[in-house]
């Protein structure tokens, strides 16, 4: 197969997604997400990645990000960002609460995708955690988010990544945003660069998994299967999401 026919592939996979017409997919990925080349996947992929080592040489310390998916940090912490979400049960629905997102990069079906874990509730009126679970479900459906692999409408959203020139050990700020004024996430996300590479590969976007939107905690370890299975039972939801390498 050409190049060619490869470039027209991922455009009708974009429409499919999109409904976008050809023009304007073509357009968009020829722009915005072309395909990192041969050579640029080598040099990501010998890109050295040491988050330990680079925090230990330059803190003295690990930082819960680093410490996190290893299963030694949990709850709010300084990798955490403290997302507002509506209430959506009970006398006081409406009233804003605010849980504490980490975020953490991952592969689902062999392409780079990113976890947001609620991992605490950190002003929540009182309620118990399955009702925020369920609320922070809720507010992301409403906003286009789906239960399912292929996300929902959230072309306009945007995931900002910005790596620190010259450390590729240092943690990526990732900024997750409807567009607007709604911000998910915005903070610390450990990543290697072939990850980074590799977000370009997709032809709608990044692959986003959110939870618990439900009564399941999120596993510390996601595997295909997991995913498919907890995005079934409507314990995670999904979006492909647009991205800004800044």
């Amino acid at each position: 197969m050409t190049k060619e026919d490869l470039f027209k592939g991922r455009v009708r996979d974009r429409m499919a997604v999109t409904g976008e017409p050809y023009s304007e997919a073509r357009r968009i990925l020829l722009a915005d997400y072309p395909l990192p080349s041969d050579e640029e996947m080598a040099a990501a992929d010998a890109t050295e990645y040491d988050p330990v080592a680079y925090h230990a040489a330059t803190a003295g310390s690990l930082p819960p990000g680093v410490l996190r998916p290893m299963g030694l940090a949990s709850g709010a912490a300084s990798d955490c960002y403290e997302a507002v979400i509506p209430d959506h049960f009970g006398p006081r629905k409406g009233e804003p609460g605010k849980l504490a997102v980490a975020a953490r990069g991952h592969q689902f079906e062999g392409l780079p995708a990113l976890v947001l874990e609620c991992v605490e509730i950190v002003e929540g009126r009182g309620k118990v955690p399955l009702a925020w679970w369920t609320s922070f479900g809720i507010e992301l459906n409403h906003r286009g988010w789906a239960f399912d692999p292929v996300g929902g409408d959230t072309m306009d959203w945007r995931t900002e990544l910005t790596p620190v020139a010259g450390a590729p050990s240092a943690p990526v700020r990732a900024r997750i945003h409807d567009g607007g004024e709604f911000v998910l996430f915005d903070g610390p996300l450990y990543v290697p660069r072939s990850w980074l590479v590799r977000t370009r590969v997709d032809p709608v976007g990044l692959l986003t998994i959110a939870g618990p939107v439900s009564g399941s905690q999120v596993p510390g370890d996601l595997d295909d299967e997991v995913v498919r299975t907890m995005l079934g039972t409507g314990n995670l939801v999904a979006a492909k999401i647009p991205v800004i390498m800044n």
